[in-house]
């Protein structure tokens, strides 16, 4: 009950409700209308307001109110939490409609096509994070089918409000209460689909079908419809057999998945090759995160030695998400390995475009550029990492790339004194940091970082 969409849905669910009920006895008696049955739901309702209050009551007493204020500020304020990840993903949306309105990306393509665009300042750009949809179903729907899909997923819940409607105005018994409840329910229900991704959650699917079937039911014997042609149900067995098919499917790649992200976690590569192979089928070729399979055999490949196979399952990789930084990471990766520099950076620049401060990839490229010779360009890269440099795999960049910056100044002329400076900052893991992060943070090149701090500790030693 803490999600804003869930509050959000129930309060505009009874607005909604108590606004239709109030609009259609307006001028008629409320015992009639069968809502003076509402005396029998007392108990209910207080059952419910009880709970509510309970739960309200324990997250009081356990400390929680700041999680009470965290909800409310993201609710007011669109640049606070979950509520601009929301904003962004929806601008990237509209995006990707605009180029194609009429017929969409496809199924399945938001979450590969929303990343061409820089993820830079999102959540996104931690490398870890990769949202599946857009968080809100009818910009979904409308990105990968089109106007056409969006304005067929809306009609079937104005068909539903239509037909309650109908049932609303012509039903007077005690079951007219049913439908009020019905009625706020589908509107609380498209309000969760407006904030959040119902669609894609199977027991949210089921609730929506439990509000439709009572609806459809009772709308049909109201209008007293002809029973439904026999050729119907002659094409529903097949349907219904194809439907289950991929889903056992489907159901058995994702627990192959799950075995190979187990054997993976143990470096049990073979293991993981095998698993990927069982995994992927027409129905299921990326993971939970929109990783592509491949990719993991991928990995496996590279972690046993077997560049060029390594390469092929990347390359499939890329095929099937072309947008993953990981995947474009891991290609120049292999390239690299095989000696093939240029092409390698190639691909960490396309890694780069999307994240420009993806890690593994700044590394790497950086690593490249050291091993050419190119310490200055190497530096760079690597002063485009956020952060205060804490992670130990960027520390032992920093710590090769100062000292060689240093061997390569060495020799060229400067004063006794600034070479004696330089090599002191060489043999210090401290002041190598501190040199290279006052260096970016300036910005200016290493060199002329050195060179500041040496004709400075000059002054000072003469002074």
């Amino acid at each position: 009950m803490l999600v804003r969409a869930v509050w959000f849905a129930l309060i505009f669910g009874s607005l909604v409700t108590l606004t239709v009920y109030l609009f259609n006895n307006s001028g008629k008696n409320v015992e009639r209308s069968g809502l003076g049955s509402l005396k029998k739901y007392r108990f209910l309702l207080l059952l419910i307001m009880a709970a509510v209050g309970t739960a309200v009551f324990i997250y009081f007493k356990q400390g929680s109110l700041q999680v009470f204020e965290k909800q409310g500020a993201s609710v007011m304020d669109a640049s606070y939490g979950s509520a601009k990840d929301r904003k962004d993903l929806w601008t990237r949306s509209f995006t990707l409609i605009k180029e194609k309105p009429l017929m969409g990306w496809g199924v399945g393509s938001w979450k590969i096509q929303t990343l061409r665009n820089s993820v830079k300042g999102t959540q996104m750009q931690d490398a870890v994070t990769f949202f599946q949809n857009p968080h809100n179903d009818f910009i979904w729907v409308f990105t990968e089918g089109g106007i056409l899909a969006l304005a067929f997923y809306l009609l079937i819940f104005l068909t539903a409000f239509y037909y309650l409607f109908i049932i609303l105005k012509k039903e007077n018994g005690k079951e007219k209460l049913l439908y009020y409840f019905l009625f706020g329910g589908l509107a609380g229900y498209m309000v969760c689909a407006s904030l959040s991704f119902p669609r894609d959650r199977i027991e949210e699917n089921l609730l929506l079908v439990f509000i439709f079937l009572p609806i459809v039911v009772k709308y049909n014997s109201l209008q007293d419809r002809k029973p439904i042609s026999g050729a119907v149900f002659f094409l529903l067995p097949p349907i219904a057999m194809f439907i289950v098919y991929v889903g056992w499917q489907r159901l058995q790649s994702e627990k192959h998945t799950l075995d190979a992200f187990k054997a993976k976690s143990a470096q049990q590569w073979q293991t993981v090759i095998a698993d990927v192979n069982l995994a992927e089928s027409p129905w299921y070729k990326m993971d939970p995160i929109s990783t592509p399979l491949r990719w993991h055999s991928g990995l496996a490949y590279f972690n046993l030695g077997r560049k060029d196979e390594a390469y092929t399952e990347f390359m499939k990789a890329y095929r099937i998400n072309p947008y993953h930084v990981h995947v474009l990471n891991n290609i120049g990766t292999c390239l690299e390995s095989m000696g093939k520099h240029d092409e390698a950076i190639a691909w960490y620049r396309k890694a780069l475009v999307i994240n420009p401060v993806f890690e593994d990839a700044l590394l790497n490229l950086a690593a490249v550029h050291f091993n050419l010779g190119q310490v200055d360009t190497a530096a760079a890269d690597v002063a485009r990492i956020p952060g205060d440099f804490t992670d130990p795999k960027v520390r032992q960049f920093i710590l090769v790339i100062v000292p060689a910056k240093v061997k390569q100044m060495i020799g060229f002329g400067w004063p006794k004194e600034h070479e004696e400076y330089f090599e002191k900052v060489a043999a210090s893991p401290e002041r190598c940091l501190r040199t290279f992060t006052l260096a970016r943070d300036y910005p200016q090149s290493l060199r002329r970082q050195l060179e500041m701090e040496a004709r400075d500790s000059t002054k000072i030693i003469n002074h």
